[in-house]
């Protein structure tokens, strides 16, 4: 049977990992902690016993950072089964990474029609597998322009009611809460809006500040004359929301605030300036974030070649 992954979980999911995999391999706590706030990772078991777990990202498609089976429980259909919930759950495209020479860890992944992309230049090396459920519907997606000092894309992704303001992270774009607004438009209208300097935004600009970005997104609400919105905000966008309601009240009905906090942390910009940037290509791209253990699609997606990498 299969479930999304709960707290009461963790430790067995750790006894896995020790059986599993070497030490070197085993996350710390603080993976397994993002592991459960993903809300999507889910876990197979037999009599109440975590047999597996599949440690699941979706941002903007869907990426398995981890699987694994119990090495008692193995090759009894477990691992099938806890696939198969993975790509149900999946709107666009499901990826993952495979140690180059698992052979009967690729047999699987091939049985449930994942196909080779590339191999990634890691420590030992790992395949990088595919599974493409539907063509990219970028194209779809209908678009607005806000005016500020710079030209601002609004993504309307459809829907009817309240109007709803949905705000990416850093590097992110709009495009990512695609599978949001899946069911958000069944009760708003949605809309969400490529940053300044992302996306199909005007980049190359000056001022991205934190003032900037409030007053792009009260531009927008004020823009769009819909009244009061729902407004969300992820990690940085998260912080962007805050200040808005803080700001401008009067133009957010609901306030939804995600992967953020309004205690000063210090940012980014230390670990931003160790990026070894350009990228030679991205298979050198891959290799870094995988190296930071974040999730290195969402990244590379956001990449945009130039002239020296």
């Amino acid at each position: 049977m299969i479930r999304p992954l709960i707290a009461s979980d963790l430790e067995h999911v750790k006894e896995i990992d020790r059986a599993a995999f070497s030490p070197d391999e085993q996350y710390d706590d603080g993976i397994y902690c993002h592991m459960l706030r993903s809300g999507l990772s889910l876990v197979a078991y037999d009599n109440e016993r975590i047999v597996g777990y599949a440690f699941v990202q979706k941002n903007p498609h869907t990426h398995i950072r981890s699987f694994a089976i119990h090495p008692v429980y193995q090759r009894r259909g477990y691992g099938r089964s806890l696939l198969r919930a993975v790509i149900d759950n999946a709107d666009r495209e499901v990826d993952l990474l495979v140690v180059e020479g698992n052979e009967p860890a690729i047999r699987l992944y091939k049985s449930c029609g994942f196909e080779n992309a590339e191999i990634c230049p890691l420590v030992p090396p790992r395949r990088r597998m595919v599974l493409k459920l539907r063509a990219d519907d970028e194209a779809e997606i209908k678009r607005c322009s806000i005016w500020t000092d710079a030209r601002l894309s609004c993504a309307m992704l459809g829907g009817a009611g309240a109007p709803a303001l949905l705000v990416h992270g850093l590097y992110g774009t709009a495009t990512e809460w695609r599978s949001t607004a899946d069911w958000l438009c069944e009760s708003h209208e949605t809309f969400a809006l490529d940053q300044r300097g992302n996306g199909k935004s005007e980049k190359g600009l000056s001022d991205l500040s934190r003032d900037a970005q409030v007053k792009d997104v009260i531009a927008t609400i004020e823009a769009l004359d819909r009244g009061p919105v729902l407004l969300a905000g992820q990690s940085m966008g998260g912080i962007t929301a805050f200040l808005v309601a803080a700001r401008r009240p009067d133009l957010v009905d609901r306030l939804i605030v995600i992967e953020a906090t309004s205690h000063n942390h210090g940012g980014d910009e230390p670990w931003l300036s160790h990026w070894p940037l350009p990228f030679q290509d991205l298979d050198a791209a891959r290799a870094f974030f995988e190296s930071q253990r974040v999730n290195a699609d969402v990244w590379i997606d956001v990449l945009e070649k130039c002239g020296d990498g």
